[in-house]
């Protein structure tokens, strides 16, 4: 038994944000229009997939900053 709340998606690689602050340095590397560019290429896929949904709103996003 484990104390502390630790559960196994803390163990076995954590939540996706927590995934995401690991490659935040390499994200900011990034220019703007990368980006710009990402975004048009993820918009001839549909967004069923959580994948390509959750890709699209982050290029989204890191196109404005």
């Amino acid at each position: 038994m484990l104390l502390g709340g630790t559960a196994g998606d803390d163990l076995f690689s954590g939540y996706r944000r927590h995934q995401a602050l690991n490659y935040e340095g390499l994200f900011r590397s990034v220019p703007g229009i990368g980006w710009k560019m990402a975004n048009s290429l993820l918009n001839v896929f549909p967004a069923q997939n959580s994948f390509i949904r959750r890709s699209k709103i982050n290029c989204r996003c890191a196109s404005r900053s």
